[in-house]
């Protein structure tokens, strides 16, 4: 697309934290601890971003904005939202609380990067799965 800083979603396997280094193993394996093995990453020039796959109350909550009659900003709402709600890495102040502020500030500079990251948490959440049908 003559894109230079093409986003890239990794599976499972984070690479470099927003400084620029890469995650440890340790890392990596403390956030697959709290948040299971189902994670993604995004790496852009502000860092890298960890996203959990989206519980049953978070897809619902998505879908809802999507497929409710309202105008097109309310639906990139929600894939802002979902983008949040996911988010596990990097943290905040807390250590326990994502930097959803850090998120925003990018979402702000690549309006359409939410729609890209919301579309592989969908796989996370099983939207992409075949799956066969068969008559009883």
């Amino acid at each position: 697309m003559g894109n230079e800083q093409a986003t890239t979603l990794q599976k499972a396997r984070p690479e470099s934290t927003s400084t620029g280094a890469p995650l440890s193993k340790a890392q990596i394996a403390e956030l697959k601890m709290k948040h299971g093995d189902e994670l993604v990453s995004i790496e852009q020039p502000e860092g890298t971003f960890v996203f959990r796959a989206p519980s049953r109350a978070e897809w619902r909550r998505y879908m809802n904005t999507l497929t409710n009659d309202r105008r097109n900003a309310d639906k990139a709402a929600g894939h802002d939202q979902i983008c949040c709600d996911t988010l596990v890495y990097p943290t905040g102040a807390s250590p326990e609380e994502p930097d959803v502020l850090k998120l925003r500030t990018l979402f702000e500079k690549k309006p359409g990067l939410p729609v890209t990251i919301a579309a592989e948490l969908g796989d996370l959440a099983g939207a992409g799965e075949s799956v066969a049908v068969k008559k009883l």
